[in-house]
Parts: C-alpha cells; structure tokens; sequence
C-alpha cells in the first residue's frame, strides 16, 4: 500500500542511506487495530524530499529490509 503523504508509524526501526548520500529510506512498523506488526518504508529522494511511504503487510521485516537495502543502492 503506498501513500503519497507520511502515515503515522509506531516506530522508526532503522534508517539505511545510499553511499553517495543521496537516496534514503527510513524501516518503520505499524500496528494494525488487532495488535499486528507491519512493515514498511518511507523513501526521500536525492534531495532528502519526502516521496512516498509503502507499508507491506504480507512481508516479513527482513524481506522489508532488503527492499529498503536495493532501493538506496
């Protein structure tokens, strides 16, 4: 599910920066109303602008992880 605008998230997990500096992603998960862990990503581009939050309420935190991981790449 993607959002053009920044959802609330329950906590920030980890934050993962490209190594040129110019992309970044920000781990985040959320709960959903009966107590379950989601995760998503919220994505800032070169200029560190705001560009979108994804939640991925069928993936795991570590395949989240590589998804954040590739898109700073």
């Amino acid at each position: 599910m993607k959002s053009q605008s920044m959802m609330y998230v329950d906590k920030i997990i980890e934050t993962y920066t490209a190594d040129n500096s110019l992309k970044q992603v920000y781990l985040f998960e959320k709960l959903d109303t009966n107590g379950e862990i989601h995760y998503g990503c919220r994505y800032f581009n070169q200029k560190r602008i705001f560009q979108y939050d994804e939640l991925y309420p069928d993936k795991s935190q570590d395949e989240v992880i590589k998804i954040a991981k590739d898109w700073v790449m």
